[in-house]
């Protein structure tokens, strides 16, 4: 049996999507929390996202990283993000997000 595997190429492009653009393209809800004053890098934002009927409070996003808050768990790159999120595998990731229609 043949192994299937994804185009590095695409690999990459959609792992770099902007992740407040993921975020807004697949969460039921997503809004930014203004009130956030950041302490190290002052390009970081709070989201407080709802994927699925799950609510995620303080969902912290810096360039192309992640960090839950709350559970004290991050990452990097969208896919990452999308895994984490809606408890998909990598190749449900890598899919959903190559359909989706973001600029980079």
């Amino acid at each position: 049996m043949a192994s299937k595997s994804f185009p590095p190429e695409l690999v990459n492009r959609v792992r770099k999507l902007k992740l407040h653009k993921v975020l807004t393209e697949l969460c039921t809800y997503c809004s930014q929390d203004r009130t956030y004053e950041p302490k190290k890098n002052l390009d970081s934002k709070v989201f407080v996202v709802e994927v699925d009927g799950k609510r995620f409070n303080n969902l912290l996003i810096t360039g192309e990283r992640w960090f839950d808050l709350e559970t004290k768990k991050g990452g990097g790159g969208a896919i990452d993000l999308l895994m984490y999120l809606r408890g998909i595998s990598f190749v449900q990731a890598v899919k959903l997000l190559s359909s989706l229609e973001i600029d980079e």
